[in-house]
């Protein structure tokens, strides 16, 4: 975490960090694999915005639920569930919420 000043607080992780032009592809998979989206899983290129998009709704939906969106025995599993989009948003969150999620 990151704190910008006294009211506001950045989530931020630089272990994989990399600069890319709008619309550049890249081509190396990086980061954890339950906040990979689903084209690091099935495509050798992918633009690096989205992939970060996803993580972060990812991340949200772990703040607001406490639980991953996506869990599996082992990591082959967890790819399927990924690039199925297999997952389900809690009743108990608003409707904002859940809309943001998706």
């Amino acid at each position: 975490m990151f704190f910008a000043n006294e009211h506001l607080i950045k989530l931020g992780d630089f272990g994989f960090s990399t600069y890319s032009e709008k619309n550049q592809t890249l081509t190396t998979f990086c980061g954890s694999p339950p906040y990979a989206a689903p084209e690091l899983y099935r495509d050798p290129n992918y633009i690096g915005i989205y992939v970060d998009i996803w993580a972060m709704g990812v991340t949200l939906y772990f703040m607001v639920t406490g639980l991953m969106p996506f869990r599996a025995e082992n990591v082959g599993k967890l790819r399927q569930s990924i690039t199925a989009g297999n997952y389900s948003i809690p009743a108990f969150l608003s409707s904002q919420c859940k809309e943001l999620i998706r």
